[in-house]
């Protein structure tokens, strides 16, 4: 299978770039789409619900997976929600989000991708979101 020459298209260098600068913070990284089953994992020892679980994530991923480094321990998800996520399977799939990352205690803020976003806006929609959890 051939690999990716790039790994963001351009439209996502300039989302990495403001979330980045929205962190400010030395002991934050922001992680671009990474897959929910590198996230979370099924606590359950009983094999055909270790299944079920990788199979509700399977497929899935978070725009932006905030971390704490140095150990890169997640810290919060950003998704930007575009037209694409006003569909009924869309919607199901960020359901399915919404109750993994509530389920694990981690905030999950979401962004209409249509907003234009300065790093300024990021982090007061950032604040505003932790702040009303």
């Amino acid at each position: 299978m051939p690999r990716r020459h790039v790994l963001l298209v351009d439209d996502h260098k300039t989302d990495v770039i403001l979330a980045q600068a929205a962190l400010e913070l030395s002991a934050l990284d922001a992680q671009v789409t990474v897959r929910l089953n590198d996230i979370f994992y099924s606590a359950t020892r009983h094999p055909g619900q270790q299944r079920a679980a990788y199979a509700r994530l399977r497929d899935k991923h978070v725009d932006f997976l905030v971390v704490a480094l140095p150990e890169l321990r997640p810290v919060l998800a950003l998704e930007l929600d575009g037209d694409s996520h006003d569909n009924d399977a869309q919607r199901y799939r960020d359901a399915v989000k919404d109750v993994a990352f509530a389920s694990a205690g981690l905030p999950l803020i979401r962004a209409r991708a249509e907003t234009v976003w300065t790093p300024e806006a990021i982090r007061s929609h950032i604040e505003g979101s932790m702040a009303r959890r």
